[in-house]
């Protein structure tokens, strides 16, 4: 199991709405939490980040680049 999907089920399992529940929510979750594709989750930590640091971690460690107007996308 990737952790994407680790991710995504921990934020189903936190109740958050359906709308939010997709990669991109959980690929944020992971930027937030330090999370790397290798990274265990025991060492995961909770650290203030702002978009455009999200939109690079996603970028740097899970190859996923969201263009520069998704910003807003992201912060919701």
């Amino acid at each position: 199991m990737s952790k994407i999907d680790d991710a995504l089920k921990i934020l189903t399992s936190m109740g958050i709405p359906k709308a939010q529940q997709n990669d991109r929510s959980a690929l944020t979750l992971l930027a937030v939490l330090d999370v790397k594709k290798k990274t265990p989750w025991k060492s995961a930590k909770e650290r203030p980040i702002i978009i455009h640091d999200v939109m690079g971690f996603i970028k740097e460690n899970y190859a996923i680049t969201y263009a520069e107007n998704s910003r807003e996308t992201i912060r919701r």
